[in-house]
């Protein structure tokens, strides 16, 4: 019975004016109602960051997004540059930026990498591996310093899609950095450093990976080998690493390759240290 006085209740209050309920002036007859229509970037921006959405789906818009050129460069900046936006919005608008280059968008995104919030930062850092150019790549270089270790490992991949030889230099500077170690072992920014080296290339490069072959990080040295490989097209083991382990043997025949192509330069090998003399001092 009480449900059934609630039930009419609700019927009831449904038949009474809406401008009655609420003591409001009734709605003039024949009002225009406006239609706002979201622009091309929003349209394709929800797209992409609609959770759920299929990556093919949001790959599609975002490749959408990028074609439509200068014109959507004003918008897509305001999104990156405003912190009320999510950061999934900012991110995409970010790279989206990096892809379409010009003057305006590498300006943005300059700045975004000097800016104190994270993601300014990070999203910066990822575009402008994307954009290329000397501007982005000694804003990236600069970047691998940057206090959080996010940003220094986008940098460096950042580095990485560059390739610049040029590069090898602050990357191999990077990696020695008390910021890139925790107790004596290294962070996983090294193994995005070692990464950038191998496509840097370079004496720079090639002599700051052979000092990674000690690191305790098994992995790290797999990865170590393939980059040298990658820099320097030599495999001196006579086997092609795989990644993931290494074996002495592997080691020692990249060190004996350096010191072959250092002799070869007419540089002395440095004196072997006397293990025995350093623990009785």
């Amino acid at each position: 019975m009480l449900k059934s006085k609630r039930f009419l209740a609700a019927a009831l209050l449904m038949t009474v004016p809406l401008a009655a309920r609420a003591g409001e002036e009734p709605i003039p007859d024949g009002l225009e109602t406006v239609v706002v229509e979201l622009s091309q970037v929003e349209t394709l921006l929800g797209q992409i960051v609609t959770p759920g959405v299929p990556e093919e789906v949001a790959q599609n818009a975002f490749n959408d997004l990028v074609h439509l050129g200068a014109s959507a460069t004003p918008e897509l900046i305001a999104i990156y540059e405003d912190l009320a936006q999510t950061e999934h919005r900012r991110w995409v608008a970010a790279r989206a930026l990096g892809h379409m280059g010009g003057r305006a968008a590498t300006e943005s995104l300059l700045e975004g990498l000097g800016e104190q919030e994270f993601m300014s930062r990070i999203a910066a850092a990822s575009a402008l591996g994307v954009l290329q150019g000397d501007d982005a790549r000694v804003a990236l270089e600069e970047a691998l310093f940057d206090p959080s270790m996010e940003v220094r490992c986008t940098a460096a991949d950042g580095l990485a899609q560059i390739g610049h030889q040029a590069s090898s230099v602050p990357l191999a500077r990077a990696l020695g950095t008390p910021d890139s170690f925790h107790r004596g072992r290294s962070l996983p920014v090294r193994g995005h450093i070692v990464l950038a080296l191998g496509r840097t290339g370079g004496e720079t490069a090639i002599e700051a990976l052979i000092g990674v072959l000690d690191d305790r990080d098994e992995l790290l040295r797999a990865t170590t080998i393939k980059a040298l490989e990658e820099s320097s097209g030599a495999s001196p083991s006579g086997v092609i690493g795989n990644g993931r382990t290494t074996t002495p043997a592997e080691i020692q025949a990249w060190k004996d390759w350096w010191a072959t192509h250092q002799r070869a330069k007419g540089i002395p090998e440095p004196d072997p240290v006397d293990d025995g003399d350093e623990q009785a001092g």
